[in-house]
């Protein structure tokens, strides 16, 4: 049997893939924040420091994977339901303003690359990246 299978792809690639795209590609897809932080700890400490986050990340995932499936929780509101409790939607609610807040540096930092870069009006790349992120959102999946 060969090990990348369908199978494999769905259950183990396409899981970890989405969380860590979701949980961490944006706090850390540049790996500026990462050489910020571990390397301060030196060469051994940084990468033993890596280790470990993976490390609790991964138990993080099995475990939140396993309250799932014993709860039979395959849709976000009813997780979310079951996780937090009545004060469910106050995570939706913190959750939509990080959003905001991440689209809105994303935003400016177009802006201001535009400026800087081709002397285009900083207005003209917030709203293109506006503009960008709602099409992506709405056409994709």
């Amino acid at each position: 049997m060969h090990v990348f299978n369908q199978r494999f792809y769905r259950v183990y690639v396409v899981p970890a893939a989405v969380f860590q795209s979701v949980g961490i590609g944006g706090g850390y897809g540049t790996g500026r924040e990462l050489i910020e932080f571990f390397t301060s700890f030196g060469p051994l400490g940084g990468l033993l420091g890596m280790l470990l986050a993976a490390l609790l990340l991964g138990v993080i995932l099995a475990l939140t994977y396993e309250f799932a499936r014993r709860f039979h929780l395959y849709d976000y509101r009813s997780f979310f339901k079951n996780l937090i409790g009545r004060y469910w939607w106050l995570f939706e609610v913190l959750y939509l303003t990080l959003a905001m807040i991440a689209l809105a540096v994303v935003a400016s930092a177009a802006g201001e690359i535009l400026e800087s870069t081709f002397h285009i009006p900083p207005a003209v790349g917030v709203i293109s990246m506006m503009i960008i992120v709602g099409i992506i959102c709405f056409y994709g999946r």
